[in-house]
């Protein structure tokens, strides 16, 4: 058996009794396996648990800890998870996705480089139902933290950490419904880590048709922003001298939001939704930008963030 590494993998789990074997076998099958795998079954309603429970009995690689965390929501469990942390490392991936072979040496690998990082990231592959697959981004342009609140590169999937960065910045927030894994990675950040990012693909997650986040923003209309509601505070309440930046950034994120409501629903849903407020209280090479950024989104452009990037830097 191939050396363990001193990292735990977190896998929260819900009704997917047919397809959490297949990403257990994913993490049997690393060329250097973690010393410990923890899922947790978020109150499964199928048997889940029982397939769990089989799969313990198993002769494995690594030490295999089933929990149960009745509290609903993937944060919860992620909670429940983070508790039973005894490595130097964590790593999180979901029930329905599978990691590549050499995925737990290559991390660790990451984080013996010279530059000893807090986090180590990667790319991941989203692949749809009907088989095609989109690659995420990884940071770019000179600035992690605003390349994470436009693009979303530090999901929970994509990245490792520390466990003590992990304690640094505190678990998941339960309180929100959506993006709480956009949250949660924007506070990992605030901690401002050593991040040492590598092109590769970390991952295949498979879209699945009954998604707790939905397939559409506009019949959660209002939730995504009790998320950037909590970045915004996250990111005030910080001494980094880019923070206004950020803060408009997150504008952004709310004008985009709201085209894609209009874009999805029509114009009357966004119309009490368009943060015109803070809109308002930017110079005005803002406010035509975020105007234009919003009636181009609507219509059906992509890549509104580098109209943006032009007055309000990168």
């Amino acid at each position: 058996m191939a050396n363990q590494q001193d990292i735990t993998i977190i896998i929260p789990v819900y009704n997917r009794a047919g397809l959490v074997t297949r990403a257990l076998d994913s993490v049997v099958e690393q060329t250097c396996p973690p010393k410990r795998v923890i899922v947790v079954d978020n109150n499964s309603s199928d048997n889940t648990f029982e397939v769990l429970c089989e799969y313990q009995k198993r002769t494995l690689p690594f030490e295999l800890l089933v929990l149960q965390e009745m509290k609903p929501g993937a944060a919860a469990a992620r909670n429940r998870g983070i508790a039973e942390i005894e490595t130097s490392y964590a790593m999180f991936f979901d029930s329905d996705d599978t990691i590549p072979r050499d995925h737990v040496e290559r991390t660790m690998e990451q984080f013996a480089l010279p530059s000893k990082p807090d986090l180590v990231s990667w790319r991941g592959r989203y692949i749809a139902k009907n088989g095609n697959a989109i690659t995420t981004l990884l940071p770019h342009g000179g600035d992690t933290m605003t390349s994470h609140l436009v693009h979303t590169c530090f999901s929970t999937s994509l990245m490792a950490m520390k466990t003590d960065l992990i304690r640094r910045a505190g678990g998941w927030d339960e309180t929100l419904p959506v993006w709480d894994d956009y949250e949660w990675s924007t506070r990992l950040l605030l901690a401002a880590p050593v991040i040492e990012s590598e092109d590769r693909i970390g991952g295949d997650f498979y879209m699945q048709e009954e998604s707790l986040t939905g397939t559409d923003f506009s019949s959660k209309a209002g939730k995504w922003e009790l998320a950037i509601d909590a970045i915004e505070r996250n990111i005030s309440a910080s001494s980094s001298p880019e923070k206004a930046k950020w803060m408009r950034w997150m504008i952004y994120r709310r004008v985009i939001l709201c085209a894609l409501y209009a874009r999805e629903s029509g114009p009357a849903l966004p119309s009490s939704r368009f943060p015109a407020h803070r809109v308002r209280l930017l110079p005005p090479t803002h406010r035509a930008m975020l105007r234009f950024i919003y009636e181009y989104t609507r219509r059906g452009g992509r890549g509104a963030y580098h109209f943006y990037r032009l007055v309000n830097g990168w």
